[in-house]
């Protein structure tokens, strides 16, 4: 496991100093009073370092020569995360943002391990409300909504 994590850890600070870089070449803000355009890429680059560097140090200090393949039900995971992030995708901009990602974020939660009903409902549709009203009311930014949305922009 750690030598996974060094390898998943070295490239994630590779993408995230390259995608720190790109934030750079965005255009400045053009109000005083409200975040530029590159605030949230700014923001995604530091999380994105910060935890890399958390996942790098964690790796080192369990190293430990383990074999790297992954087995049939962590192979099986990742592939049906794939399959549901790819449907999610494709959901989205016919269904918007909260319509396609209560299944989505149910899904996920399910495919990880929460197998309660009661949180599985709860967090499948209060995780993707709270993302919409977070982004449109305290953000200002919509989300998509698409035409079969509760609650469009």
């Amino acid at each position: 496991m750690a030598l996974r994590n060094i390898v998943a850890a070295a490239t994630l600070l590779a993408l995230g100093i390259a995608y720190g870089y790109l934030a750079t070449q965005l255009p400045e803000r053009s109000q005083s009073n409200l975040p530029g355009p590159a605030f949230f890429p700014y923001l995604i680059a530091v999380l994105l370092l910060a935890l890399s560097l958390g996942l790098l140090v964690q790796g080192v200090r369990g190293y430990r020569r383990l074999p790297l393949d992954l087995g049939l039900p962590e192979r099986a995971s990742a592939i049906l995360a794939l399959l549901l992030f790819a449907a999610y995708l494709v959901a989205l901009p016919r269904l918007g943002f909260l319509i396609a990602s209560i299944p989505f974020a149910g899904g996920m939660m399910w495919l990880y391990g929460g197998r309660n009903p009661l949180f599985l409902v709860a967090g499948a549709a209060g995780l993707p409300l709270f993302l919409l009203l977070l982004f449109r009311e305290v953000f200002g930014i919509l989300l998509p909504h698409g035409s079969w949305s509760v609650l469009g922009g």
